[in-house]
């Protein structure tokens, strides 16, 4: 753990992957909806088989995640930088979560889909495919979460429905 700073971000496109969600949640206990507490049960239990700690949630991370997740609906992007130019930090930071903080790391992972991936298990099983998603998912030193799911997809059109849009921050505070 870096002081006062150290990030990692990674981004995935979900729409651009088939993975079937049903089979996989039928091996989990995890709920199909609503889309966040099945997205935090989905993860914890990646990090489970691994002997990993659960993630617990954080409010605060919570709140830049969902303010994030519905800015790249409502202004059609889909980035970690804004195109104001706010990074995650800025994003967390103006939560709140880095208040009282002598040391720090957060992450991100991105995902957006459409009909049958806009599933919270074709979401976690996409980013597991990514060795970028998968290694902040798995983070030993990870241990807090805020998950943000918006309606829509971050692109000009109709979108078939579902479509979500989800930004996963994850974070260590010291």
């Amino acid at each position: 753990m870096g002081r006062r700073a150290g990030w990692g971000v990674a981004v995935l496109t979900v729409a651009a992957l088939a993975l079937p969600g049903a089979a996989a949640r039928a091996a989990t206990p995890c709920p199909a909806a609503p889309a966040e507490p099945a997205l935090a049960c989905l993860v914890d239990a990646e990090r489970a088989a691994r002997d990993l700690p659960p993630l617990r949630h954080n409010a605060a991370l919570a709140r830049a995640a969902d303010a994030h997740a519905a800015a790249m609906v409502a202004r059609r992007f889909f980035s970690h930088v804004s195109p104001g130019g706010a990074l995650l930090v800025d994003r967390v930071r103006h939560a709140g979560y880095l208040n009282r903080a002598r040391e720090w790391w957060i992450g991100e992972c991105l995902a957006w889909g459409q009909g049958p991936l806009a599933d919270p298990v074709a979401i976690v099983q996409a980013w597991m495919h990514s060795a970028g998603h998968r290694r902040l998912l798995l983070a030993r030193h990870a241990r807090e979460v805020g998950i943000g799911v918006a309606r829509g997809v971050p692109r000009p059109g109709d979108w078939p429905d579902p479509a979500l849009t989800v930004t996963l921050d994850l974070g260590r505070r010291r």
